[in-house]
């Protein structure tokens, strides 16, 4: 994606951002396998998703899909746990877009 900039009341704007994700936008971004497997997981990177979700629904805050940090880590959601290194979780690389976009499942 190609950030495409306009300028907004004095402010260069991305046009191309992604919505900021509510807790339960970003929940309901999974399928009901993919959110269990997420719980069940002992993959250090899985934990630290979970526990950044867990946060943000804590605190009541929304998920920034434009972060290089959020991108990262709903990518190695997708990749293949073997030979790795990758979380597994996700059914394939398509479902990646689809999370950060917030297209509920």
């Amino acid at each position: 994606m190609t950030p495409q900039f306009q300028k907004e009341k004095g402010a260069w704007v991305n046009q191309s951002a992604l919505p900021l994700l509510t807790p339960m936008t970003l929940y309901m971004a999974f399928t009901p396998g993919e959110r269990i497997t997420i719980k069940a997981s002992n993959d250090a990177m899985v934990k630290e998703f979970w526990s950044m979700y867990q946060l943000s629904v804590q605190l009541d805050k929304p998920t920034d899909p434009n972060l290089a940090s959020v991108r990262d880590i709903i990518a190695y959601l997708a990749k293949p746990a073997s030979p790795g290194p990758g979380g597994g979780i996700l059914a394939s690389p398509e479902r990646v877009q689809q999370i950060l976009a917030g297209i509920p499942q």
